[in-house]
């Protein structure tokens, strides 16, 4: 693996030195786990949470992914295919799809699955900061709200149009933290941890900040407009925007970006656009359209096609916006749970 500044998950020093204590072992929760030959194979191909994605082995200079290692592809592939069998929530046609994969698939690790499968789990070994920040305001909103009591928080501080139009213009910002119940809530939480990890490793936690904030505010004023009558709450139209900033960054950074990353995330908008179109009682399709269309029109704007620099670079004036936006939000989260409180 040689040094590339266009796409850090590919330098030498992507992954840290391995421990020199034991010959195998691995990474769990960020601290390193001695253990002997036998038990890394065991533990790979376990069913047990998490799954172990960093390894270490005599004949790695560092720390690689468990993908890497030719010894355990197929305990990899086992945990793989019985994963896919009890998982009752993607479905029969697509666990039976993936379990045809699965068999058809080669022991060896391809360069481009291998290439793509380092990439992420680079990503998810990197620490990061705003995402975190941002999913604990909305945690606590929602704690809140449990509080208060959904209906009357919704009230307080969700997107009551009509209230908008005589002055109440902060609930375009305090909605956005604000869910309609646990499945809603649970759903955006963890689209927000995967896309707010994206945003902070190919980008910046400006970005992220600017990009989200901006997006879950238009996707309000989009739904203001589009469906004057109805309440809503969520923060769809900001996790809409990052799918849009990220798309837009996968197509100009596609020479050094992972092959497959903007099909991945063109598939995702797909799925979402259908899923409004089949529930569109239930879900606030102007908001998405909103929040879609400002990350995709942000990303024209930030993103220089001719600089294939990761991660994108941060100007004063970027990092001013996003430090702006990174107080704004957990702010208005803060006065909306006043508003639930004291209403």
């Amino acid at each position: 693996m040689s040094n590339n500044p266009n796409a850090p998950w590919k330098e030498v020093e992507a992954f840290p030195e391995k421990p020199a204590a034991q010959d195998f072992g691995y990474i769990l929760r960020g601290k390193p786990v001695g253990c002997s030959r036998e038990e890394l194979i065991r533990r790979c191909g376990s069913q047990d949470l998490p799954a172990i994605q960093l390894v270490w082995h005599p004949d790695a200079p560092r720390v690689v992914p468990a993908t890497h290692v030719l010894f355990l592809l197929e305990p990899l592939r086992k945990r793989t295919k019985r994963g896919l069998q009890t998982n009752l929530w993607i479905g029969v046609f697509n666990t039976f799809r993936g379990l045809r994969a699965l068999e058809r698939a080669p022991v060896e690790p391809s360069e481009p699955r291998e290439g793509a499968h380092h990439f992420a789990v680079w990503v998810g070994s990197r620490r990061i900061l705003f995402t975190w920040i941002l999913l604990g305001a909305i945690l606590i909103v929602a704690v809140f709200q449990l509080i208060s009591g959904p209906e009357h928080s919704i009230e307080a501080a969700g997107l009551d149009k009509t209230a908008v139009r005589h002055g109440d213009w902060w609930r375009l910002f305090t909605a956005p933290m604000m869910h309609a119940g646990i499945w809603h809530l649970l759903f955006n939480a963890t689209a927000l941890a995967g896309l707010g990890r994206l945003m902070e490793m190919l980008a910046s936690r400006y970005h992220l900040a600017l990009i989200f904030g901006l997006s879950a505010v238009t996707g309000r004023i989009f739904s203001l407009l589009l469906l004057p009558h109805e309440t809503s709450v969520g923060a769809s139209g900001g996790l809409l925007g990052l799918i849009g900033f990220l798309c837009v960054k996968g197509v100009r950074r596609r020479t050094v970006l992972p092959a497959g990353l903007v099909k991945s995330i063109a598939l995702n908008i797909a799925i979402i656009a259908a899923m409004g179109l089949i529930a569109y009682a239930m879900i606030d399709n102007a908001c998405h359209l909103g929040g879609l269309l400002a990350g995709m029109v942000t990303g024209l704007l930030l993103i220089n096609r001719n600089d294939q620099t990761l991660p994108l670079p941060s100007g004063a004036g970027l990092k001013l916006a996003g430090t702006l936006a990174q107080a704004t939000m957990p702010g208005f989260a803060g006065f909306g749970c006043v508003r639930m409180l004291t209403r």
